[in-house]
């Protein structure tokens, strides 16, 4: 994504086939399955930091928080992922995309399945 301005455009039209939201990396199991399901079919974004209904809470991020979530993903999926991570800041608040594109090596398989 190029801007925070996308994002929030991104953020306003809601969750689809091609957007996730996760109100926090509490949620990083079914965020992995989500993942998996971007790389199977059309690639997709999953951000962390918003609320279901498109409400921006944000989230403490660090540089060991992007890294979890990098290896959480590479360790917990088959073949291996590698998404896009990074922090952004909406609205003051911080929050974290994960960008995953489609997949030529399919399926891939999150924690097994």
């Amino acid at each position: 994504m190029d801007n925070a301005e996308d994002i929030l455009n991104l953020i306003s039209g809601g969750e689809s086939e091609k957007i996730e939201f996760k109100k926090s990396t509490a949620s990083l199991r079914e965020a992995i399955d989500t993942v998996c399901a971007f790389a199977n079919h059309k690639g997709g974004h999953l951000i962390f930091g918003v609320k279901d209904n498109g409400t921006i809470t944000g989230q403490q991020v660090s540089d060991d928080t992007l890294k979890n979530i990098a290896n959480a993903v590479k360790l917990n999926t088959d073949p291996k992922l590698y998404p896009g991570i990074e922090k952004i800041d909406m609205d003051g608040k911080t929050c974290v995309l994960v960008s995953v594109s489609e997949s030529p090596l399919k399926p891939h398989l999150s924690h097994g399945r």
